[in-house]
């Protein structure tokens, strides 16, 4: 913090959530990108007046007012959506669909993350279920929350129930934005890694079009074109092409936290102490842990962090097929649930050469992934029957 009562834009905690933008009366603080792409507050200092309301709306100086009030430890479920064809449209286990349209059946608004027609990813608002496929699937890219803090908090001032979806540190942000509880308003934050910047994420947009030859229309990090996985599909005018997370240099590099923001490495929610009402992730592990509730479809791992969760999954178990499981489960494939992802020692020369290397030689460079063999044996043997092996074993 500096001297003077506003917020420190050299403050590499920063998470971009916008709250101190939003919040300020003066309009005084901006979102202006680094070299990296990330998005951090500049003060307006002919407009700042002093007055220490970003101060007061930092999720990341005023800890107390995000945590729960409802256990030491959350409630965890293995969940499936019982609707085959969203469970399939669907990253995991298609638990948010069944969060959000329980609020959009009490006339609600939910907040998520879609792509824009430039693949930028965007917190939008929708009041409609055909339009919550635009918020279904993993972006791994870090949004942006725009101006939605202030939308949710005039809805619910409206009476209006509100889903706000989101990173960990952007319903934290929301929260100490809106200052008090609201019963109307429901958040879901998810089990994050961290988060790549925008642009370079654009980059790599930009040198896949050019290999494939067309324009991208649309990226779903996770398609379940080949099952439950880490498995992209890439949409153009003319074609569709599809491929392993784990041999592609985006993907590489964000599962090898190679790119994310600089808070992301000590980031002060990767524990089970979670500031949403319910947690959202795969349920990575569930064949060994539920062998019997295993999918191919996808499993949601949920936690259930309040009684505002609590409620709501209760609303909804009509729409699921679940069964009860441990914290001790969650964390044991979930590793940010204990703990932020490593910072690789790479990470800085990264941001520092993508904006100087031809982007081909950077990917080369420094994303190529390593050890693709063991990455395609890995991804091609189905699940189901390294659980026979497994079995077998025994």
């Amino acid at each position: 913090m500096n001297d003077v009562n506003h917020i420190n834009i050299n403050n590499s905690d920063c998470t971009g959530c916008r709250a101190c933008e939003q919040i300020c009366p003066q309009n005084a603080i901006n979102m202006i990108e680094n070299f990296e792409g990330f998005f951090y507050p500049q003060i307006d200092d002919d407009k700042c007046v002093d007055c220490g309301i970003c101060l007061k709306h930092c999720h990341l100086l005023n800890r107390k007012v995000i945590k729960n009030k409802m256990y030491n430890y959350p409630i965890v479920y293995a969940v499936k959506n019982k609707d085959k064809e969203i469970l399939k449209q669907s990253s995991s286990g298609g638990m948010f669909t069944v969060v959000a349209n329980n609020i959009l059946e009490k006339n609600g608004m939910v907040f998520g993350v879609a792509f824009d027609e430039n693949l930028i990813a965007k917190h939008v608002c929708i009041n409609s279920k055909d339009d919550l496929k635009n918020l279904r699937g993993s972006k791994y890219v870090e949004s942006d929350t725009n101006n939605t803090f202030k939308k949710v908090k005039e809805l619910l001032n409206n009476n209006t129930c509100v889903l706000y979806t989101g990173c960990p540190c952007q319903i934290a942000g929301l929260k100490v934005f809106l200052g008090k509880e609201y019963d109307n308003l429901t958040t879901i934050d998810l089990i994050c890694h961290g988060v790549p910047s925008q642009k370079i994420f654009l980059k790599y947009i930009d040198w896949k079009e050019k290999k494939i030859g067309n324009k991208i229309l649309s990226y779903e990090f996770r398609s379940k074109i080949r099952g439950w996985g880490l498995n992209y599909k890439i949409t153009t005018e003319k074609k569709v092409k599809k491929g392993i997370g784990e041999l592609d240099p985006y993907y590489y590099a964000f599962l090898n936290g190679l790119i994310y923001r600089e808070s992301c490495y000590k980031c002060k929610y990767a524990n089970i102490q979670r500031c949403g009402d319910i947690t959202l992730a795969d349920f990575w592990g569930v064949e060994k842990l539920h062998p019997r509730f295993y999918s191919n479809k996808g499993v949601s791992l949920v936690l259930i962090n309040s009684n505002n969760g609590k409620r709501i999954f209760d609303e909804i178990i009509k729409d699921i097929e679940y069964m009860d499981s441990t914290i001790e489960n969650a964390v044991l494939m979930n590793g940010n649930l204990e703990e932020p992802s490593k910072r690789p020692k790479i990470r800085n020369e990264i941001y520092i050469k993508f904006n100087n290397y031809e982007f081909e030689q950077f990917l080369k460079k420094y994303l190529e992934p390593k050890n693709k063999v063991k990455g395609i044996v890995k991804t091609i043997i189905p699940n189901r029957l390294k659980i026979i092996v497994r079995r077998i074993k025994r």
